[in-house]
């Protein structure tokens, strides 16, 4: 085999690894599988780079799923904490007494509105 066949091969190969992690990353912030039984609700805000859409799921009247796509927001911030606020969130039932996380405000509180506006929509 030819020495540049070999360096091809081997760049290929580390594009596609490369494009396999971009990939994971992406699906782990966007996607959720919701086990949990209730009724879901949706809405969107502005947040630093990009709108941050909320899916909520509601049953009994409490907050038992919290998943938002934060894949436009700043990976080292928005998209690090956006979905430690999501566990607050569901872990306190409401988004009353649960505070933006700094550094992130702006992708904090775009969750924590569209949230509340799921609870409006819930009738909460």
């Amino acid at each position: 085999m030819k020495k540049s066949m070999i360096r091809n091969s081997i760049v290929m190969a580390v594009i596609a690894v490369v494009l396999a992690v971009v990939l994971a990353l992406y699906l782990r912030s966007t996607v959720s599988a919701h086990t949990v039984p209730g009724d879901v609700y949706t809405a969107s805000a502005q947040g630093f780079g990009s709108e941050v859409k909320v899916e909520v799921t509601i049953n009994e009247g409490k907050i038992v799923a919290v998943s938002a796509d934060v894949s436009g927001e700043t990976p080292e911030l928005g998209g690090k904490h956006g979905p430690e606020l999501c566990d607050a969130i569901v872990s306190a039932g409401t988004v009353d007494g649960v505070d933006a996380i700094g550094g992130c405000t702006l992708t904090s509180n775009a969750i924590l509105n569209s949230v509340q506006d799921c609870m409006d929509q819930a009738g909460l």
